[in-house]
């Protein structure tokens, strides 16, 4: 008998970081293969990478040009992190496209950040929680 694993998504209810937020929810593909977190973990330290050259490059007056570069190099990494989000938020009953997640985000990061800090984190403990063998209602 062969047995297929299923996508196992779990929700999160919004209402948990503020009662606001009313019954939204945002559902998590917490058992993504091994290659789908490899690489968000080389994107954030991508970004972490291309940041800390941005950084030295203007304390040392690097040419325009190197830094222009590393900024684009950046929104990239950004792009594909957004990538990478709509796929694990994507795979319930609800979808959401990359400009949705950069929306939702980039609009968090300037009025709410930790909301921001909240979802991301929220969203990657459910996966770790997952994979852990840790049960999740």
């Amino acid at each position: 008998m062969r047995i297929e694993i299923p996508k196992i998504v779990q929700k999160i209810h919004l209402a948990e970081y503020a009662e606001e937020f009313g019954d939204q929810c945002i559902e998590v593909w917490v058992n993504p293969p091994r290659d789908v977190l490899v690489q968000h973990d080389d994107l954030v330290q991508l970004v972490v990478k291309c940041r800390e050259e941005s950084e030295a490059a203007r304390k040392s007056l690097l040419p325009k040009e190197e830094i222009d570069r590393l900024r684009k190099e950046i929104q990239n990494a950004h792009q594909k992190i957004n990538d990478w989000y709509s796929k694990i938020w994507s795979q319930g009953d609800t979808s959401i496209s990359a400009q949705e997640v950069e929306d939702l985000l980039g609009t968090a990061h300037e009025s709410d950040p930790a909301f921001e800090n909240w979802l991301v984190s929220r969203t990657l403990g459910m996966i770790t929680d997952h994979r852990d063998g840790q049960k999740n209602a």
